[in-house]
């Protein structure tokens, strides 16, 4: 008989080690910023200008730079406006608030300097031929403010 090798044991098993694999969604990227015009970088927040019936020339000009400077769509900038009326210049934009829908930035504007602007002192002057040199002169300007001061606590109960 032929003598056979005695079997021969199996090999251990390979144990191989591979490193952990764990899926991690990739991390997200930082939201955008909001669009802005790329010369502006990031504005601090200016309070809006308030109006109040002095010195409308200087009032637009301001309000017009922060619409310019926060871009803000001039579709807008009535309404905007009006937000920040005080005093005889809130009374005077509930008078013409029913002609808003039809006007443009710039008929506001016209409409605002026909009633505050203060040149209009001249004009007066003129359309009633009273010169500097007139006693009624300093009365005229005045006599056509007064009227806030009788309306005022009268328009306490709108606010």
């Amino acid at each position: 008989m032929i003598a056979h090798p005695p079997p021969r044991p199996p090999d251990p098993p390979r144990i191989t080690y591979q490193p952990a694999m764990f899926t991690h969604p990739p991390p997200r990227p930082p939201p955008p910023d909001p669009p802005r015009s790329s010369h502006l970088g990031h504005l601090p927040k200016a309070p809006f200008p308030r109006f109040d019936g002095d010195n409308p020339r200087c009032w637009k000009t301001r309000a017009e730079k922060h619409f310019r400077m926060y871009e803000v769509e001039q579709s807008t900038w009535i309404s905007m406006s009006e937000m920040h009326f005080d005093g005889p210049a809130s009374l005077w934009y509930q008078s013409i608030e029913h002609q808003i829908p039809e006007l443009s930035w710039s008929d506001f504007c016209k409409l605002m300097h026909d009633r505050f602007d203060h040149d209009q002192h001249e004009s007066l002057s003129t359309s009633f031929s009273i010169s500097d040199k007139s006693p009624l002169s300093p009365i005229i300007l005045p006599v056509s403010q007064c009227w806030w001061i009788i309306l005022k606590p009268i328009c306490r109960c709108f606010e």
